[in-house]
């Protein structure tokens, strides 16, 4: 992965992962809506702790991403980052309990 992330200012870290308080982050809505590209992307500026991270309403990009059905982009989030399979969201549900 890059090094992007060191490049960036701490607001723009911020912005990038919590847009707005309350808000998913860009990262989650890319996951959610299946933008295969746009994941990618955001993958290479994204510290590894927040790809597992519980989003305001709850769940994970994983979660998101099984739920909707994005098989690519989960494959990307398990085989190529090894995010937590495990993590359960506020419902008490894994990703493939969602999916």
């Amino acid at each position: 992965m890059g090094n992007e992330l060191s490049t960036l200012t701490e607001d723009e870290k911020r912005i990038l992962r919590h847009p707005q308080s309350g808000q998913a982050s860009e990262f989650y809505w890319a996951c959610r809506n299946g933008d295969v590209r746009h994941v990618r992307e955001l993958i290479e500026r994204i510290p590894y702790e927040d790809l597992n991270c519980l989003e305001p309403n709850g769940s994970t990009a994983l979660h998101a991403a099984a739920h909707g059905g994005h098989v690519e982009i989960v494959r990307i989030l398990l085989n190529e980052q090894g995010c937590r399979r495990d993590r359960p969201n506020c419902h008490g549900r894994t990703a493939y309990e969602e999916a």
